[in-house]
């Protein structure tokens, strides 16, 4: 077979070794291949296998390591197989990406790998404990826009899409410039508005009440953040009344004069400080009572969601 036949035939057959289509050129598959895809079709049937309402499923690779594939994309063919080398080989199922490996041992071929960029380095970004910065969440924000678009009917990934949106929003929301300090910001609030919408025409709740938690979690954390910064007004008054008195026993006049001018501004611009924070505790408090009253447990299916909505029903106040 010509090279140039073997390149067209594996831009064209989109399933991995289609009989009938190789049968029209009057070939077959590969030995080879077909252990491949035998074996990838094995890992595919446990996948769409898992237990009724899990999300994601457990790819057990030949090193006992285990990798995250959404069931969704279980049920997707076997494509774009392809033999690198001799002990090494490629092969996708939709937007999934297989490694392959051949044991130099029994010969047997034997996944290595399995990887969905898009939607695995949310999932990592998500995990990682380490606190990441604004642009490393934004290229998250990006990548799972992605994975959703692939998967528009997965109610996880929309689920860990708001959750990215609303890290980045903390990390952001005291930039300079910013209209809504107290709310999502504009990007997170629009997808949540979208992210409702979407719940409610597709019955469910269990995403719609996931994603209203996600949103109190976030205000009841600036809630603790505005608590903060009230308590901490006028922490400084002793520090600069005393560095006042060090300055003027010490003859340092000027020295003495500059604490006092400072300790006179913070002091007049305090009242400001109170109102502006008084008034973002209002409205924080305002949003946080307008997500606790949409809260339903009626109809959710998971029973870890319905007990998270008792607890948050009973826990925050919002009765006059």
């Amino acid at each position: 077979m010509s090279s140039s036949l073997n390149v067209l035939i594996r831009r064209s057959i989109k399933p991995a070794c289609v009989v009938f289509l190789l049968a029209a050129f009057g070939l077959g598959c590969t030995p080879d291949e077909e252990k491949i895809t035998k074996m990838l079709q094995g890992h595919l049937e446990k996948c769409k296998a898992t237990e009724d309402g899990e999300i994601m499923a457990q790819i057990k690779l030949f090193d006992g390591s285990m990798e995250p594939m959404l069931v969704e994309a279980c049920a997707e063919p076997v494509t774009e197989l392809a033999i690198d080398s001799g002990v090494t080989a490629t092969a996708k199922t939709g937007p999934y990406t297989w490694n392959i490996s051949q044991h130099p041992d029994s010969g047997v071929w034997v996944a290595s790998g399995v990887q969905w960029t898009d939607l695995h380095n949310p999932l990592r970004t998500l995990a990682d404990d380490d606190d990441p910065d604004a642009g490393t969440l934004q290229n998250a924000i990006d990548q799972i826009a992605k994975a959703e678009a692939a998967y528009p009917k997965s109610a996880y990934v929309r689920a860990r899409h708001m959750e990215l949106l609303l890290k980045h929003r903390k990390k952001t929301r005291n930039k300079k410039g910013q209209t809504d300090i107290t709310g999502l910001g504009k990007e997170a609030q629009t997808y949540y508005e979208g992210l409702i919408a979407w719940s409610s025409e597709n019955n469910n709740k269990d995403l719609a009440n996931d994603a209203r938690l996600m949103v109190i979690d976030y205000l009841s954390g600036y809630k603790n953040f505005l608590d903060m910064a009230m308590d901490t007004l006028g922490s400084r008054d002793d520090v600069l009344a005393t560095s006042i008195r060090e300055a003027e026993k010490e003859g340092k006049t000027e020295e003495a004069e500059q604490y006092r001018k400072e300790l006179e501004e913070s002091q007049a611009e305090r009242p400001a400080q109170r109102k502006d924070l008084e008034e973002r505790q209002a409205k924080d408090k305002e949003r946080q009572c307008k997500e606790v009253a949409a809260l339903d447990a009626q109809g959710v299916k998971d029973d870890t969601l319905k007990e998270r909505i008792v607890q948050v029903k009973k826990s925050i106040q919002c009765a006059p």
